[in-house]
């Protein structure tokens, strides 16, 4: 089973991310902000990463940046999920040069849950394995 992190601060949005990726048959794990060091993500290893860029304290660009430049996380596919129009376009090239995913808030679920499975897909071809919920 692919284990997805939401990196979220609106609950009712990372519970409706949640549940239908849940119901996709993926192992979700959730953040609403980033924990002081990055431990808790690389000991989840997760598949792929839907991470807003409008969160307390570390925020997505921060994250993103360092989740980059990280051995131990540079190659996690990452899905933009965010509603900072200004923030998305200002970074737009950072992202496709990452290969990450860009979903604009409000989205629509399968708009969302198809960037999921590509990038959990393309992260499980570049580890060797084959399917996106294994």
């Amino acid at each position: 089973m692919s284990r997805v992190l939401i990196v979220e601060d609106e609950p009712d949005i990372q519970d409706l991310i949640g549940d239908v990726l849940s119901l996709e048959g993926f192992e979700v794990h959730a953040l609403s902000r980033i924990p002081h060091g990055l431990d808790a993500i690389r000991e989840l290893a997760p598949d792929a990463i839907v991470l807003d860029l409008m969160l307390p304290g570390v925020g997505g660009i921060e994250l993103f940046r360092i989740m980059r430049d990280d051995s131990r996380l540079a190659g996690t596919p990452i899905v933009i999920c965010s509603g900072a129009a200004n923030l998305r376009q200002a970074h737009s090239t950072e992202f496709a040069e990452y290969g990450a995913e860009v979903v604009a808030k409000p989205f629509e679920l399968d708009e969302l849950l198809d960037a999921v499975r590509r990038s959990v897909a393309r992260g499980k071809a570049a580890r060797g394995s084959t399917s996106p919920t294994d």
